[in-house]
């Protein structure tokens, strides 16, 4: 059912998608497999989210990090917060955005994703900059510059160059309302 949930929420069809994703969640937990049910949270926050049900999508968030913590996986972890850091942001709430991001952050980097770390830091770059933290960001964004082949890594050989790109992105001004852009 999650699998069929995912597929319908790539068409477009996220109403049918929450059902399916719902259905298998309901599987996981009767039949005690952790790993399942915190994929299952973790697609209906992200579907909750998208749907702009922000207040559902923290819900579900959580309900996946918690049982990510006990299964003890550290991707699963940081992409969870990193989920998370996505909904405070768009709820409005930057402080508890940071908080979030900086608390994957040690996740990320045992995990081994380069890629995904390199992303949270470009992230956390953006929300010190938006408290007027600029030391802390160029901090981040150096750190996320880093070479792939400086920190273990995953990586794959795309990775660099997309790192990089999200760098340069992430050092122009930020939109100041007067149109252009879409972040």
């Amino acid at each position: 059912y999650n699998t069929l949930g995912v597929a319908l929420a790539r068409t477009g069809r996220l109403e049918e998608a929450v059902d399916q994703i719902e259905q298998s969640v309901g599987l996981a937990e009767a039949g005690d497999l952790l790993q399942a049910t915190c994929r299952g949270y973790t697609n209906l926050g992200v579907l909750y989210r998208r749907a702009g049900r922000l207040d559902e999508a923290e819900r579900h968030h959580r309900a996946a990090l918690d049982i990510c913590r006990e299964l003890g996986d550290p991707f699963e972890i940081a992409s969870v917060l990193s989920n998370l850091t996505t909904v405070y942001l768009e709820s409005g709430r930057p402080v508890e955005a940071e908080e979030a991001c900086r608390l994957a952050l040690p996740h990320l980097r045992v995990s081994g994703s380069r890629s995904f770390l390199g992303t949270a830091l470009v992230n956390l770059a953006r929300l010190c900059r938006l408290r007027g933290a600029l030391d802390e960001a160029a901090d981040s964004l150096a750190e996320a510059a880093a070479p792939v082949g400086a920190a273990p890594s995953a990586a794959g050989p795309g990775d660099q160059k997309a790192l990089d790109e999200l760098v340069k992105r992430a050092e122009e001004p930020e939109d100041d309302g007067g149109g252009g852009g879409e972040e």
